[in-house]
This record gives C-alpha cells, sequence and structure tokens, in this order.
C-alpha cells in the first residue's frame, strides 16, 4: 500500500499547486484552491468534499495520518492526527509548504514500499 499511497500524495502535491491554496475550507468554490486535505480528497476521489463512499473515506483518512505522522516528525512534535490541518490552516503556512510537506511524506512513502 505504501507505494499507492506514495503516488496519491504526490497527486495530491499536483493538485495544490494547480488549484492554489485554501485555509479553513477543503475547497473553495471561488478560486478552486484546496487545503491539504481537500488535496488529499481530489486524488482519492476527483473531489474536494469528503468522500461519501466509506473505502474513499477511509484511504483519505489514513493518508492525512500519514502526512500528519510526517509533519510531527519533521516539528519534532507528539502525533496528533489534526496536525497537518491545523497546520496548513495557520497564517504563516504558505502553499510551497503544503506541497514540500506532501511531497515528503510521498517519497518516505515511496522508501517504506521498496
Amino acid at each position: 500500500m505504501s507505494k499507492a499511497n506514495a503516488k496519491i500524495l504526490r497527486n495530491a502535491a499536483s493538485v495544490l499547486e494547480e488549484r492554489g491554496h485554501a485555509k479553513g475550507v477543503l475547497g473553495d468554490r471561488k478560486t478552486g484552491g484546496v487545503c491539504l486535505l481537500g488535496a488529499i480528497h481530489v486524488a482519492v476521489t476527483g473531489e474536494p468534499w469528503w468522500p461519501s463512499n466509506a473505502s474513499d473515506l477511509h484511504r483519505s483518512t489514513e493518508l492525512l495520518g500519514i502526512v500528519s505522522k510526517h509533519l510531527c516528525r519533521k516539528l519534532k512534535t507528539n502525533f496528533d492526527e489534526r496536525e497537518a490541518v491545523r497546520w496548513n490552516n495557520a497564517r504563516k503556512t504558505k502553499a510551497a509548504e503544503v506541497v514540500a510537506l506532501l511531497n515528503s511524506a510521498a517519497k518516505s512513502e515511496a522508501r517504506r514500499a521498496a
């Protein structure tokens, strides 16, 4: 599963780069921007909103946990599944940082698969 997770996380990074970065919402209907979790949802389902399919919801939640764990290691903080969402929404967090986090988490997942 790590190889597939890596691909989805790379896709999420591309989605965020292409659509733009949003904070506080999964997807901004006016600008098309997405938050970190919205980008993951798009990579899993094609839409930034919460998946209605249980399998897709599980996948998105699993990927958010992977990204949050990766971020907590980088920040040297205790693991919290919501940390990546809080970090995304922080005023100081830039789109390039979110893209870099998604790509870094994807690289870690790819190494795990090797």
